[in-house]
């Protein structure tokens, strides 16, 4: 049985909960766009190497990771009505105050992070969202979730990679949100020659 307090915790944006304490299953939502123009991410790498980082927990049985790749907006609303997730990460395109997932004409469709919030205020399973692309969060003051992990600055594509890895090797060893920070940004700082990886964390009221 998961601890009352801990759930509530979760609500609050409290970066000392343990994403893990959210269900008996977590899900985790991976959705990118690679592409815009003729400016390729390569986003399966980024898939990989959470994917991987997944498997090789010894509590790898707690937690699922799902991805729609090439997103549009109907896909993301759909999935998220299909089943509860616990936390969504955004990877590939962004700007300064949103998203870029696929048009219906695989054409990149910018979404501003106002709309995101309140299509994740509509789940409440959803318990935090990571933006893990260049300036996600440079223009942005107001969580996304009750956790809203992202960028202040531009990013590069194997930085960001190696934060998601060491953010989510954390995570599914049961360390809290702020230990999966930490964890990212070491793991950054250690892969790039001492580079500061540019998080920004955003969290919801408590009241």
């Amino acid at each position: 049985m998961k601890n009352d307090r801990g759930l509530d915790d979760l609500t609050a944006g409290n970066l000392g909960f343990r994403l893990l304490e959210a269900a008996s299953r977590v899900r985790v939502l991976m959705v990118g766009v690679s592409a815009i123009g003729d400016y390729r991410l390569n986003i399966e790498k980024e898939l990989r190497a959470v994917k991987e980082a997944v498997e090789r927990s010894p509590k790898r049985r707690l937690i699922s990771v799902d991805e729609i790749i090439g997103c549009t907006i109907n896909e993301l609303r759909r999935k998220l009505l299909s089943k509860e997730y616990h936390w969504i990460h955004f990877f590939g395109h962004g700007f300064e105050s949103g998203i870029v997932l696929a048009g219906d004409e695989s054409e990149a469709k910018e979404v501003e992070l106002d709309a995101v919030r309140y299509l994740v205020k509509l789940h409440p399973s959803v318990k935090g969202v990571l933006l893990n692309s260049c300036d996600s969060l440079k223009c942005v003051d107001q969580a996304i979730g009750p956790v809203t992990i992202g960028m202040d600055e531009e990013i590069g594509d194997a930085q960001a990679i190696s934060f998601a890895v060491g953010f989510y090797d954390a995570i599914c060893t049961g360390s809290t949100i702020e230990r999966a920070i930490e964890e990212g940004k070491n793991n950054a700082k250690l892969q790039h020659g001492n580079e500061e990886a540019p998080i920004k964390v955003l969290q919801a009221d408590h009241n």
